[in-house]
Order: structure tokens, then C-alpha cells, then sequence
């Protein structure tokens, strides 16, 4: 799901039928493991559920098990996706993130970066890439997993600037900070990165690209944590906390 919608068998791609069939596969990935109940389905793969609902969908499905075997399971409610983690690339991405985390919170920053970096990996793309015909229930839940994707990249950068990997961390922000301008953290991270490799003089520069961001784009000035960090450069000093719990803790 991390990129174009794909199912693969010994290596080659296993064929999924029409865009209608592969949304109603994206809607029952999304609830792996869980039954996604017709309701969901109704409003995951369409935009106004047709009135012959059920027999559309026992269609999609019937297609489906063709493809994929008795992967998927009949409930009163709706169906089940049934896969094993290990061969799913969102369950992959989820596990190491997961450990990340656990790391994070026993300050084994390393540890953190390379579960992190792991987790990263697993994506080729945009969350269903390429995939139309979509519903509001679905494009919500690609949107979120897109969320949990950057809110990873914030923690990935973080964990590899209390590392000590200043140099790796600041070549990535600057692309960051290019591709998402409006979120701060990816600023900071900036700053904090080009401050700590001697570097004060691009630490503001970045600032003074960020602040004309806000103002111009957003019309407001940098949030007070992008604010405590640029007094922090110019006062020649390192914040004592970590750039994300700047963003985090109240």
C-alpha cells in the first residue's frame, strides 16, 4: 500500500482487475486483520454507494479471492482481509516504527534512528499511489497513514540529531524543508542540525526562511518553539530539549 497498490506471489505481481476491485482491496488492507463492515466499505470505495451495494461488492470480492485465495473471510457484518504481517509493507512499517518509539523512550537514540529508518523504508510512493475512484472513508484513512508517515520522519530526524549524525540529519532537512514548508518542526530540526555542526550563520538564514514563509504564505509569525530555538542560535547556545518535545509537550 506504501506506493502503488501491489500484490506480488513468488515474485511476480498477481493481477487485481479494474480500479473499482483494487479500491475495494485498498479499503479491506486498511482493515487487515479486522472486519471491515459493508457500511465502511459502502462509503471507502464509493462516493454515493450504488443502490445494488451488496451484489456489487460480492462481485469485487469474488474477483478478489480469485486473485488471492481464501485470503479474505465472509462475515455477517462484512469481510476480513486475512495476511501476515511480515508480508504486508503498512504491518512492516508499523512494527518498526513501534520499536523506534520504545527506543526513543529508553534514549537508545541509535537504536531509534535504524528502527525508524527501517520503517521509512518500506515506502515507495505515496500512500495508493495512483489509485482513483475512491470514497471519503478511504481517502481519510490514506491521508492519515500519510500523516503517521511525516509525524516518523520528524521522529527519524530527531533521534538521529541526539545521535550525534548532525551532518546525515541536516542533508535530509534541507529537502524537507523544501518539500513541507509549512510545518516548523522540519525548520527547527534545521536549525538545531546546521547550529550544532558550527554552522550559526545558515542556522539563521534558515529562520529567516522560515519567518518569511509564515508570514508571507501563512500570515502569522513562526510559532514560539521555532522562536525559543532561533533566540537559542543567536544567544550561541544548543535548547536543552529535544526540537520535538518543543512541539509536543504543552
Amino acid at each position: 500500500m506504501l506506493g502503488t497498490l501491489e500484490v506480488c506471489r513468488d515474485g511476480a505481481r498477481v493481477p487485481l482487475g479494474g480500479p473499482r476491485q483494487r479500491v475495494v482491496l485498498a479499503a479491506l488492507l486498511v482493515r487487515a486483520g479486522r472486519v471491515a463492515t459493508v457500511d465502511y466499505l459502502a462509503h471507502a470505495v464509493w462516493e454515493r454507494p450504488p443502490a445494488s451495494l451488496r451484489a456489487n461488492l460480492r462481485t469485487y470480492v469474488a474477483g478478489l479471492r480469485r486473485a488471492l485465495g481464501d485470503a479474505i473471510v465472509s462475515h455477517p457484518e462484512g469481510y476480513e482481509l486475512r495476511v501476515r504481517p511480515e508480508d504486508f509493507d503498512l504491518a512492516v512499517f508499523e512494527q518498526s516504527r513501534q520499536r523506534g518509539l520504545r527506543a526513543e523512550h529508553d534514549h537508545d537514540y541509535p537504536t531509534a534512528a535504524d528502527n525508524y529508518g527501517h520503517a521509512l523504508a518500506m515506502w515507495r510512493g505515496n500512500v495508493l499511489d495512483g489509485l482513483r475512484l475512491t470514497g471519503p472513508a478511504l481517502l481519510a484513512e490514506a491521508v492519515a497513514i500519510e500523516e503517521r508517515r511525516l509525524a516518523t520522519v520528524e521522529r527519524s530526524v530527531e533521534a538521529r540529531l541526539l545521535a550525534g549524525r548532525h551532518t546525515d540529519a541536516v542533508g535530509d532537512l534541507y529537502r524537507l524543508v523544501a518539500e513541507h514548508p509549512q510545518r516548523e518542526v522540519f525548520w527547527a530540526q534545521l536549525m538545531r542540525g546546521l547550529h550544532a555542526t558550527g554552522r550559526q550563520a545558515e542556522a539563521l538564514t534558515a529562520y529567516r526562511r522560515a519567518r518569511a514563509f509564515c508570514v508571507a504564505e501563512l500570515g502569522v509569525e513562526p510559532g514560539r518553539a521555532l522562536r525559543r530555538i532561533h533566540r537559542a542560535v543567536l544567544d550561541g547556545t544548543l535548547c536543552a530539549e529535544p526540537v520535538h518535545d518543543l512541539y509536543t509537550t504543552p
